[in-house]
């Protein structure tokens, strides 16, 4: 089973979906190089090539997770295909670019997944990579529970990194060539505690802990969060991003 298989049904609704979709096809355009073909890592339920492709590219999308592609066919009919980011099914230097959003983090080892991307773009193509920076603003709610819940299991809480620069190493001995990494415009998105809470009971964002610290720590957390006074009170929250800007030589 791919990681995202048992949330593909609500992938969308806790990340933002088709609006956060297009705020990063914009974000992403102002870095694609001249010509329109692009190949979109990881597609997900399709929200970003989406927004591309009414832009006016030529967007195909791969993923692992036959469920997220559920989603995705519907809005890419055609478009999108179930394989591996480690072993593309496309002939050499077909593509203008590359991009990849949220996906490069959870690659066990990216480097098949970079020299693949190289193989497949054309000389001077581009690889694109967004994920989380190291900046959050606004209120994270869940931020706030998510650290509750490491506290209470006696855990330090994983520090907020994009790890570019090491991904920037790995690329250019697969024959990329960093460019730089580019801040973008931050994400905003009102958000609520109990949106924080449902969403993490359907275990959106992966648990990597045992059942019963799930059901003697996360779920009697869940409880007590959810009176709350506050638990429908709307906050913005704001999420920073970067993006790895690439060159094929």
């Amino acid at each position: 089973m791919a990681k995202f298989d048992a949330v593909a049904h609500v992938y969308d609704a806790s990340r933002g979906g088709l609006d956060r979709g297009v705020y990063v096809a914009d974000q992403l355009r102002a870095f694609l190089p001249g010509g329109t073909r692009l190949l979109e890592l990881g597609v997900g339920t399709g929200a970003v090539a989406m927004a591309l492709m009414e832009a006016g590219y030529d967007v195909v999308g791969v993923d692992i997770s036959a469920p997220m592609l559920a989603s995705a066919r519907p809005r890419l009919p055609g478009r999108v295909g179930l394989a591996d980011a480690a072993a593309l099914p496309f002939v050499d230097g077909v593509f203008d670019a590359v991009y990849a959003v949220w996906v490069m983090y959870h690659l066990v080892d990216p480097r098949k997944a970079l020299a693949e991307a190289a193989r497949v773009l054309r000389p001077g193509g581009r690889l694109l990579a967004l994920d989380r920076s190291r900046i959050d603003g606004g209120v994270d709610i869940w931020g706030e529970l998510a650290r509750e819940v490491e506290r209470r299991l006696g855990r330090k809480p994983p520090a907020l990194s994009s790890g570019y620069e090491d991904l920037a190493q790995v690329a250019e001995s697969q024959g990329l060539r960093k460019v730089g990494i580019m801040a973008v415009s931050p994400w905003r998105d009102r958000r609520t505690l109990r949106q924080a809470i449902d969403n993490t009971r359907q275990r959106v964002f992966g648990w990597d802990g045992t059942e019963d610290d799930w059901v003697g720590v996360v779920e009697p957390l869940l409880d007590e969060w959810s009176r709350r006074p506050d638990v429908d009170d709307v906050v913005i929250f704001e999420q920073g991003h970067e993006v790895l800007v690439l060159d094929r030589s």
